[in-house]
C-alpha cells in the first residue's frame, strides 16, 4: 500500500549505535510524516505572506542550508509553481525545469534545466521527505 515509502529508507554509513537509534527515531517520524501526507489525499496548503511566494500556493516552508554556499542559510518553498530559496543568493526554479528530486539523508538534491545542481539542507529527515513527496506529486501533476 505504502509502496512509495521505501525510497525512504537510510543509507548505512559509519555511525555509532546510539547515533543509528536517532537516526532510526527521525527517519522513521519522517516516514510517518509521508503517510500522513499520502492519507489526506492532498497536497498541504500553507498560508503565508512572505513575498517571494506572490499569488502561487505554497505547500512547503522549511529552515534550510545550501551546504556548497558559505553561511546560505534561509528558507525553502515549494510552491504549485516553484522550488524557491530565500536567503542569501536567492533562487527560484519552476517546476517543470526540475529533471531529478531526490534525498540524500537531510540534503535535497535537485537537478534542474539552467541550474544545475541546487542541495538544500534540511534540519530533520521528515522535512526533506515531505519535501521530495511534494516535488514528486507536482511533477507528475505538471
Amino acid at each position: 500500500m505504502f509502496a512509495f515509502l521505501r525510497r525512504f529508507r537510510p543509507q548505512r554509513g559509519a555511525e555509532s549505535e546510539e547515533d543509528m537509534a536517532e537516526i532510526r527515531q527521525e527517519m522513521d517520524a519522517g516516514v510517518a510524516i509521508v503517510r500522513r501526507a499520502e492519507e489526506a489525499g492532498a497536497l498541504p496548503v500553507l498560508e503565508t505572506q512572505h513575498r517571494a511566494i506572490g499569488s502561487d500556493r505554497c505547500h512547503l516552508a522549511v529552515p534550510v542550508s545550501r551546504p556548497d554556499q558559505a553561511d546560505a542559510f534561509g528558507k525553502l518553498f515549494v510552491t504549485n509553481r516553484r522550488v524557491i530559496f530565500s536567503g542569501p543568493s536567492p533562487a527560484a526554479i519552476g517546476i517543470g525545469h526540475v529533471i531529478t528530486a531526490d534525498r540524500h539523508e537531510r540534503d535535497i538534491v535537485i537537478v534542474a534545466g539552467g541550474a544545475g545542481v541546487l542541495r538544500f539542507r534540511c534540519n530533520s529527515f521528515g522535512d526533506a521527505m515531505l519535501a521530495i513527496w511534494i516535488l514528486d506529486r507536482l511533477r507528475k501533476a505538471s
